[in-house]
């Protein structure tokens, strides 16, 4: 049956392009050469690229972590960046990178000692801000303490002044009390020596008068005598001045402690 069907013509394009079909054994020992002319090295297809074998591997073992920590440096010192505002001649920095070939932490011993200054800025940058927040809370409480310790003066020097004012008017008082006692202690003593005063229809009193019921020829003299001296009584007047005057300062002081609770 296969001797007596006719053979199909092929077209010159397609016996250009595909060649003589090769027969099975010729298949057979042409898939050979060309399977071992492959090298382990140089990888044909997207597979065989991304499969490597772990005995063609001379590199340390890394993380998983530093890996992607890599891979995410590579990728940001690609990113491109707007240009820079020009800085002034004089202000301009001794060194200044770009942000395109500004040097990141590649290694993993730079990538340690970047991790740790990371580390060291938030720290003192944490500690500034501490510092600042516990100076501005002592500011605080000075501009209060000041402002207490200024209104405690203001009402303790209206306090004196108050006192002040007291103690002139009793000493005042007490002084004219003085002078009131020892007129009328000198008046009396020149009303005594002088004579009997006149009455009040202008008749003078007798300075002795007579007893009848004892006898008629007997005279009785009156004098004006006292228990008590001048002296006495001017020194109890100053006694009892002294303890008013403090009875009124122990007042004075208690008032003012009521106030200021």
């Amino acid at each position: 049956m296969n001797k007596l069907r006719k053979p199909t013509p092929s077209s010159p394009a397609n016996r250009g392009l595909s060649g003589p079909a090769p027969s099975s054994s010729n298949a057979r020992t042409t898939s050979t050469p060309a399977h071992s002319a492959r090298s382990p090295t140089r990888p044909q297809t997207l597979t065989e690229a991304l499969i490597v074998p772990s005995y063609h591997t001379t590199t340390p073992v890394v993380s998983r972590t530093m890996t992607y920590a890599t891979a995410d440096a590579a990728l940001v010192s690609f990113k491109p960046s707007l240009p820079s505002p020009p800085v002034p001649q004089q202000q301009q920095p001794a060194l200044r990178y770009p942000k395109a070939h500004a040097p990141l932490p590649m290694s993993p011993a730079e990538q340690y000692w970047a991790a740790r200054a990371l580390t060291a800025e938030t720290l003192l940058s944490a500690a500034e801000a501490h510092q600042r927040e516990v100076r501005s809370a002592v500011d605080a409480e000075e501009e209060k303490r000041l402002r207490d310790i200024t209104v405690l003066q203001k009402a303790h020097s209206e306090r004196e002044h108050k006192m002040e004012r007291i103690m002139m008017f009793s000493g005042v008082f007490i002084a004219l009390l003085v002078a009131v006692l020892v007129y009328l202690l000198v008046d009396h003593h020149h009303a005594r020596h002088k004579g009997p005063a006149p009455s009040m229809w202008g008749v003078a009193l007798p300075s002795h008068f007579t007893i009848p019921i004892l006898s008629p020829w007997t005279s009785v003299v009156e004098h004006e005598a006292s228990v008590i001296g001048a002296k006495t009584t001017i020194a109890f007047a100053l006694i009892a001045a002294g303890l008013a005057y403090a009875m009124f300062r122990y007042w004075a002081a208690a008032r003012g402690h009521r106030q200021q609770q």
